[in-house]
């Protein structure tokens, strides 16, 4: 996940948050490849997302003018992404990295409905 904030020529004020995937960075042996380690792996991506919706509305809902932007955006990115990470450690230990299938299913139900919620905060650029 990355984060940044600016202004534009037009004197327009911006935030960007976005989950990504570096595939050169991703590596599964093949003989461990299967779909419930593949429909893991996309559960963290979609946390990700989760984060980054929640960082994107609550900057909208905070950062209210040029000053709060410069002195407020980096606070709050650093505190939902430590937040972020948290999550994504509990959800390896809940799903037991994806073997422990009723929490896995239960997880994916609750990344659904938060992206869901946040669904207005979603990017909207490629």
């Amino acid at each position: 996940m990355k984060g940044r904030s600016g202004k534009l020529a037009s004197g327009r004020y911006f935030i960007t948050v976005d989950a990504f995937f570096d595939p050169t960075r991703s590596y599964v042996h093949p003989k461990a490849k299967s779909s419930a380690l593949l429909s893991h792996e996309q559960g963290h991506f979609d946390l990700a997302e989760v984060y980054a919706r929640k960082i994107k509305k609550a900057a909208l809902q905070r950062l209210r003018s040029l000053e709060d932007l410069k002195k407020g955006f980096k606070p709050l990115f650093d505190a939902y992404y430590a937040q972020y990470l948290k999550e994504q450690e509990k959800y390896d230990t809940k799903t037991r990295k994806g073997t422990h299938p009723s929490f896995q299913k239960a997880y994916e139900l609750w990344i659904e409905k938060e992206l869901m919620q946040l669904q207005h905060f979603k990017s909207t650029t490629p």
